[in-house]
């Protein structure tokens, strides 16, 4: 097939293209950067400008690159390129295009940090949205977010009454919560229109402060697989997400689905299980692979530099 990439220049993209490109697929990119700026943008079979996903303007245009490249699949690979992708998916299913992203409704739905943990208290540990016009006499800290927040952007620690009433009037989006310390744990998870779900949780041991992990420990089983598989179950969810918790000791907090890869969807890979390619197959409507060389394993990230002279 010809896959569309999203936002070629993100944390997940090298992964993506690598296990597509692996399995025969010809792949292309699109990022609001020039192709030249972009970290081995050469690997595609090529790569394109485009606006900023958000409005009509940007599915406008990746409209025209699907007729123009006969694209079979768009993959979007931000937060940002979901929503604006969701709503548009029986559009481009119109012309032949799949948008392997959730439906607008559920896409919504997991980018709601109030409603979904309400959705999911009967089948996981969650945690409570305080009233956000009472000030607190005690129990801080407290964690301030948006309610349709990203990669912990803007997201503040109030530590005292002073701080709440300060923090709380600098967005009107904000929702508070107690703030929980522990362990991070994300969980790449894909499911199938038949019911087949594949999960792999890793913890975080270091990470960057959008909350892109460097240092991983990554597990061949874990107990948040089958709290992810009731998860997915629950939302009807069709292709690959990543699922983040607060360990601490057994007992693990819901945080947050995120619809779409994660950044470090490459440490499952190496792993054992190829949630890439699962994600494609569940969204043409075929059953996922459920054989797996899963290990556990702790995998470290570096970083490495490239050279793209100006041609003269």
């Amino acid at each position: 097939m010809n896959i569309l990439l999203t936002a070629v220049g993100s944390a997940a993209a090298q992964a993506v293209q690598k296990a597509l490109k692996k399995a025969k697929h010809k792949v292309y990119g699109c990022d609001i950067y020039p192709k030249e700026w972009l970290y081995r943008s050469e690997k595609f079979a090529d790569v394109f400008r485009v606006p900023l996903a958000r409005d009509d303007e940007f599915v406008d245009h990746l409209s025209k690159l699907t007729k123009e490249h006969d694209i079979d699949m768009i993959i979007p690979l931000t937060d940002p390129e979901c929503d604006v992708l969701a709503p548009h998916k029986a559009a481009f299913a119109a012309e032949g295009v799949i948008v392997a992203c959730l439906g607008a409704e559920l896409q919504v739905l997991c980018r709601n940090k109030a409603r979904l943990p309400e959705k999911l208290k009967q089948i996981c540990s969650t945690i409570p949205c305080l009233p956000t016009d009472s000030d607190f006499e005690d129990g801080y800290p407290y964690l301030l977010k948006p309610i349709s927040g990203r990669s912990s952007q803007h997201q503040l620690i109030a530590r005292s009454k002073e701080e709440l009433k300060a923090f709380r009037n600098l967005r009107a989006d904000y929702i508070i919560q107690p703030f929980i310390e522990g362990d991070i744990y994300t969980v790449d998870v894909v499911r199938d229109t038949a019911g087949n779900c594949m999960a792999l949780a890793r913890k975080e041991l270091l990470r960057t402060v959008n909350g892109l992990g460097t240092s991983v420990k990554c597990y061949k089983k874990h107990e948040l697989e089958e709290i992810c598989a009731g998860i997915m179950q629950k939302l009807d969810i069709v292709g690959c997400v990543n699922i983040e918790f607060i360990g601490q000791g057994h007992k693990y907090h819901f945080l947050e689905v995120n619809p779409r890869f994660s950044g470090g969807v490459g440490f499952s890979l190496l792993s054992g299980y190829d949630f890439i390619n699962a994600h494609v197959q569940a969204h043409l409507g075929k059953e996922i692979s459920l054989h797996h060389k899963k290990k556990n394993r702790l995998i470290v990230q570096g970083y490495q530099k490239e050279i793209k002279d100006e041609k003269k």
